[in-house]
């Protein structure tokens, strides 16, 4: 290439860079002129001469500026032959771009850590084990692009959604029923609020209206208070189910003045397990529901 002298460009002073090479990926960079186009080919050319080995004109691609003149794309096309790609492109598998890149462009990690956990028999991994796979498996397969690249917060959010509910999703769905571990009270307020907020999503909800007798929780929805870092994730999770809805209202109440979750609270005290009535809730509690709200009539589904 020196021999050619073609243009390259200089990087913090340093002495002018006009490719990068791995293996059999190379990148040539250099001014769009016709003229450097052609040094560019007699250095293909040499290197066939010397090698024997041909450049793939079907694999290879030139990128320009958008605001490149059509008439120079078309020059630069006729004399290399190749085709006018578009950025992002790949290179050693990662999307380079003049441009911010965006969460799509890093679907490809998303989807493989999708189909990693998929490939994971859940029901026979214990919590623990979930765990262990979770920070030694998925939270290293984005290790590579981030040694090379700045990856969009959306895309670390959705790989720890991802995993998170991965980890906390229930043995078997179909049954309505997964084992609640909780550490504090504040864990299982967190975790009953992920679970229904989820369960109105899937119901399609669009009014939402949380009552609780929790003053600390109902701060943390508001926003009003700082969420301990222990439920910092499920919370983000929570926040983020928030947006599916078009209004979303919680109000505090004493437990005095709610029959239903002191009746709840009670259910729930010796329960290990989470459970959804939908259709056929206990006599009991549709009563004390009736009194709770006379004007309502029981359609939503409740949380013990």
């Amino acid at each position: 290439m020196r021999d050619n002298a073609l243009d390259g460009f200089s990087v913090c002073g340093s002495d002018p860079i006009c490719h990068l090479m791995f293996a059999a990926d190379i990148i040539i960079i250099t001014k769009a002129t016709v003229a450097n186009c052609q040094k560019v080919l007699n250095i293909f050319g040499t290197y066939h001469s010397l090698t024997n080995k041909k450049i793939n004109a079907t694999k290879s691609e030139f990128f320009l500026p958008t605001w490149t003149p059509q008439a120079i794309i078309n020059s630069i096309r006729q004399t290399l032959g190749f085709r006018h790609g578009s950025f992002p492109f790949r290179y050693l598998g990662i999307p380079l771009s003049p441009f911010k890149l965006r969460i799509s462009h890093f679907k490809d990690i998303i989807d493989k850590t999708s189909s990693k956990l998929a490939s994971w028999k859940r029901n026979s991994l214990s919590q623990a084990g979930r765990s262990t796979l979770i920070n030694s498996s998925i939270f290293a397969m984005p290790s590579y692009a981030l040694t090379n690249t700045i990856l969009p917060l959306g895309v670390v959010d959705q790989i720890s959604k991802i995993s998170r509910s991965f980890l906390w999703e229930r043995h078997n769905a179909s049954q309505g029923a997964g084992r609640l571990c909780c550490n504090s009270v504040l864990d299982a307020e967190a975790k009953a609020t992920w679970h229904a907020l989820t369960k109105a999503v899937k119901r399609q909800l669009d009014n939402v209206i949380l009552e609780t007798d929790s003053m600390f929780l109902a701060n943390i929805l508001t926003r009003k208070t700082e969420i301990p870092w222990k439920q910092r994730s499920i919370f983000t999770d929570c926040f983020s189910l928030l947006h599916s809805f078009c209004s979303f209202r919680i109000s505090h109440i004493p437990r005095e003045a709610n029959q239903t979750a002191d009746w709840l609270a009670h259910f729930g005290r010796y329960a290990n397990s989470f459970t959804f009535w939908e259709d056929s809730h206990p006599l009991e509690l549709q009563k004390l529901l009736l009194l709770d709200a006379p004007n309502c009539i029981v359609t939503h589904p409740v949380l013990a």
